[in-house]
This record gives C-alpha cells, structure tokens and sequence, in this order.
C-alpha cells in the first residue's frame, strides 16, 4: 500500500492549522483552583485584595478596533456575562474574589486593546 506524496504547501497548512492559538472555537477550560484562576491551561494567581477604589464583580475590558464582536464571542465562550458598555470598554461580570485573575486572563486575549478593573 502507498501513500500519496505530501507538498511543502499541504505540510505548511497542516502546521499552521495544528499550531492554532487555544482561543479557537474549542469550549474553554475555565476553572477555579483556590483563588487561582486557569483559562486554557494558563494559572493567573490572586494577587494582594483591593479594599476600595474598584467595582466588585466588574472588569473592563477594551477591544481593538473593529474586534469588538471577536471579543464578546471568546466572553461567552469563558461563561463570563457582559453588563455594560462605557464608551469603547465592556463591562463584564466576573465571580467575586476574581476581579483581578480575569483582568490578567482578559488582558492575554487576542483582540483584546487593554483591561482595567472598574
């Protein structure tokens, strides 16, 4: 039994297909180890507790032009509800305690511009 040959072009599409970042349309793995957060496999510790100046529950997040419906797909994707638009920021609800993991998990996103919490 023979195979059929395999071109360069063939072998790079493969690659490139293979090699396709994990926010991709596969269901997220969103969970909650202690107070760290891991979203597709990425650890985002809890860092010091804020006391005041911040919204509990709320992070903002600030798609790069034209990528605002990229973004709220990959939100759903993580489970995550948006609440608002400020301007050109979305507000999004995150579980309490969690505010600063998904400002850092959120910042990695593709076509995501900046966070901040709110």
């Amino acid at each position: 039994m023979s195979f059929p040959r395999v071109g360069p072009f063939v072998l790079s599409l493969l690659l490139v297909l293979g090699s396709v970042h994990a926010y991709s349309a596969s269901p997220a793995a969103v969970r909650y180890d202690g107070d760290t957060l891991v979203v597709d496999g990425v650890e985002h510790p809890r860092e010091p507790p804020l006391t005041e100046g911040f919204a509990p529950g709320r992070v903002l997040v600030q798609p790069k032009a034209g990528r605002e419906a990229d973004v709220e797909a990959v939100l759903k994707r993580f489970g995550l509800t948006v609440v608002a638009r400020e301007g050109m920021s979305i507000v999004v609800e995150v579980p309490l305690g969690f505010e600063w993991q998904w400002n850092n998990a959120l910042a990695d996103v593709p076509n995501v511009d900046r966070t901040a919490l709110q």
